[in-house]
């Protein structure tokens, strides 16, 4: 297990993918953090809830960055053909679909905790060069730490997951933006109140706290789909022709 593990932290740090979405993502939350959510509003320095707003929003924001890189770790290796040695390398594919589970869920645990430390401090400083101090804030920063992590990473393992179903780096990233923002509204309209156990909704309220959803709640029905998916995954790798 140790060198299928090893393999993918190279194949995931070895490609500038990783570090240049990883930088704009990081430059991003700078920017809205520290200019938008910042300077240019400092005058609601009087919301006790500020920084938690802006740990949140950053979240919302770039976990898109974390999520693609993590359909290119799947993806490169069908559009390139590596995906032959990789097979042929391993003992088994099931170490190796768990060896690029492992390494997403580490990098975007990682990738939440950067955004989640920056946020606040790009916030506080824009807020200062604005000549203002930021009142008290009410903040459970565990809650608010659990609900932006869980979201980073339940996002980058549907991407992985939907890479490993699809097998094709375009229809994935397709897939990735379309699901969220085409399908599941049109699904709403047929499900109506029932439309909070969609995946992405129930994903997306963990970290908006969807009045109809308890942020628990919905992490466990994101997490019934990642593992019934996951399982799926798992299964087609075992039998299917890694072309």
């Amino acid at each position: 297990m140790k060198p299928a593990l090893l393999a993918e932290v190279r194949k995931l740090f070895s490609v500038r993918s990783t570090y240049v979405l990883t930088g704009i993502a990081l430059l991003l939350v700078i920017f809205f953090a520290g200019y938008v959510s910042g300077w240019r509003a400092a005058e609601t320095v009087d919301q006790t809830s500020k920084l938690s707003q802006s740990i949140t929003g950053a979240a919302n924001l770039v976990t898109i960055f974390a999520a693609i890189i993590a359909v290119l770790l799947m993806t490169h290796e069908y559009r390139y053909g590596t995906i032959t040695y990789t097979l042929t390398l391993a003992r088994s594919r099931t170490q190796i679909l768990l060896a690029k589970i492992l390494v997403i869920s580490g990098f975007s645990v990682v990738f939440a905790l950067l955004v989640s430390l920056l946020s606040p401090i790009a916030t506080q400083v824009g807020i200062a060069l604005h000549g203002l101090d930021l009142v008290p804030q009410t903040i459970s920063f565990g809650d608010v730490l659990w609900r932006s992590i869980f979201y980073c990473w339940s996002f980058s393992m549907i991407a992985l997951l939907l890479a490993a179903l699809l097998r094709n780096q375009l229809a994935t990233l397709i897939g990735l933006f379309v699901a969220p923002s085409t399908i599941e509204p049109l699904l709403t309209l047929l499900l109506k109140d029932n439309a909070i156990y969609l995946p992405f909704h129930a994903q997306q309220a963990v970290l908006t706290l969807d009045a109809k959803l308890l942020p628990g709640h919905a992490a466990l029905t994101t997490l019934a789909y990642l593992i019934l998916g996951w399982i799926v995954a798992w299964l087609l790798f075992q039998r299917r022709d890694a072309n």
